[in-house]
């Protein structure tokens, strides 16, 4: 075996540094161990005693336990370099190749703490793929064993704050992702995690502040970025929302337009409609792709009041309906809304009530889904038909209780809102507005939102208008 290492200055061509190691194949580990000494020692580190027994630490003295070992752990970052979101079959097989490689090392050497607890760790992960409740559990009882022989090892507490989460328990995963930073604490995932799990628990502004760690530490991971830009949002703190949008863009070499509308939409939280327009236009028109553009499009032309250019947007598009987690617009409903603002009484109307057959059947269907009331409650607000759009806002708001999921009962919360203040129904809307004002939900609702969009032209006469914009006009 021969071990080249090269150590460079930042930005330098010629290394600064360079040894060679060399030895019989049985003997990896501890050229390892030489080759961390060499470069502790040039780089001229101040180690304390703790710090040096740990570098120095040999995890096993099986050579083939420990190429399985290594094996295994280049099985799992293939897994997680292939795992983009959705299933795939690859991933799965690098997975299963890892917790094989894993096994067989604790097989040869039992108090090899960390196969043990990265064998906890594909456990745990495969776990999600096949809901077999025993794999988890075995995946706890590694995660334990390798703490008995190596007691704070960060391994080993990450892998039992992914036990943790996986049962929802998640101020014991916390605890363990604090136990796991002690030994990392320049863990980008274990900051990502936690971050997540505070945000999970109601700890925003705790969570945020792990996202962004996570994400000056990993500032090439887009779903951290993604996460903390939505979270950014919630919070109100739209400018940190757009410069985590702005890096997501940067990354995306494939030109996304979700994070590119979003993003647009954020302006819009800020009361700036010339740069949501902006923003709007500079995104390529694709009226088949999901229908992301069209809604797009939809948002500013319906916030500048360009309702003839909006309607030959619609009439452009193939698409039938935009669709995401937690809104459900079908482009009927858009050209009804449309048309009824351009005074076309006649069509609107024919749009709506073709609306109403085709979301009446939905519903019927799927009687759960609170993004369909909200867009029936909507049709049945463009019929006149008041109260069974009232029900509609209410049945929305009523299946998913912000005890269960706050992020998206804050969501329906702001569908319901619309309706009311579309049929001008100023009680039930008012305290929405003041419920969503003065909790996490600047994605549906902010003062200058509430300023700008159309959706609110009823209520501007109502003294408690004024009143509310007052009492949150820093929000």
């Amino acid at each position: 075996m021969r071990l080249n290492v090269e150590l460079f200055d930042a930005g330098g061509t010629t290394p600064a540094w360079t040894r060679e190691y060399t030895g019989p194949v049985n003997t990896i580990a501890a050229l390892q161990r030489d080759a961390t000494a060499g470069l502790a020692k040039a780089l001229h580190l101040d180690l304390s005693r703790d710090e040096r027994v740990a570098l120095m630490h040999e995890p096993t003295a099986s050579a083939e336990a420990f190429d399985l070992y290594l094996r295994g752990r280049a099985a799992q970052i293939a897994s997680a370099a292939e795992d983009v979101g959705d299933f795939q079959p690859s991933t799965l097989d690098s997975l299963q190749r890892a917790q094989s490689y894993y096994a067989r090392a604790r097989e040869i050497d039992p108090d090899f703490a960390i196969a043990r607890a990265r064998l906890a760790m594909s456990q745990l992960v495969l776990g999600q793929y096949d809901r077999v409740s025993a794999r988890r559990d075995q995946g706890r009882l590694e995660a334990e064993a390798a703490l008995r022989l190596q007691p704070g090892m960060s391994e080993a507490h990450e892998a039992l704050a992914s036990y943790w989460m996986s049962g929802n328990e998640l101020p014991k995963a916390i605890a363990e992702l604090e136990r796991a930073l002690v030994g990392r604490p320049n863990g980008p995932r274990l900051y990502g995690l936690l971050g997540s799990a505070l945000i999970d628990l109601g700890r925003w502004e705790e969570g945020v502040k792990a996202l962004e760690r996570a994400s000056r530490l990993d500032p090439r991971n887009k779903p951290v970025h993604y996460r903390a830009a939505l979270v950014y949002s919630r919070l109100r703190k739209y400018h940190e929302a757009i410069a985590h949008w702005d890096r997501i863009i940067l990354l995306d070499t494939a030109s996304d337009p979700v994070p590119q509308v979003i993003r647009a939409f954020v302006y819009l939280r800020l009361g700036d409609v010339d740069s949501l327009d902006a923003a709007i236009r500079r995104i390529p028109f694709a009226p088949e792709l999901g229908g992301v553009t069209i809604y797009g499009r939809y948002t500013a032309d319906r916030i500048k009041r360009r309702y003839p250019e909006l309607l030959a947007s619609l009439d452009s598009t193939s698409v039938t309906v935009f669709a995401d987690g937690v809104l459900y617009m079908p482009v009927s409903l858009m050209r009804a809304q449309t048309l009824e603002q351009m005074g076309d009484v006649t069509m609107a109307r024919a749009r709506y009530e073709a609306t109403r057959k085709f979301l009446e059947d939905s519903v019927a269907a799927h009687p759960r889904d609170a993004r369909l009331r909200v867009a029936l409650g909507l049709a049945y607000v463009g019929l006149h038909r008041r109260a069974d759009a009232i029900r509609e806002a209410r049945e929305a708001t009523d299946i998913v209780p912000v005890s269960q999921n706050s992020t998206v009962a804050t969501a329906f919360m702001g569908g319901a809102l619309e309706i009311y203040a579309r049929l001008g129904e100023a009680d039930a809307a008012f305290n929405l507005i003041e419920l969503l004002l003065s909790v996490p939900a600047g994605r549906e609702l902010s003062v200058p939102l509430l300023r700008v969009d159309p959706i609110f032209d009823k209520l501007r006469s109502d003294p408690r208008y004024n009143a509310l914009i007052s009492r949150f006009a820093t929000t």
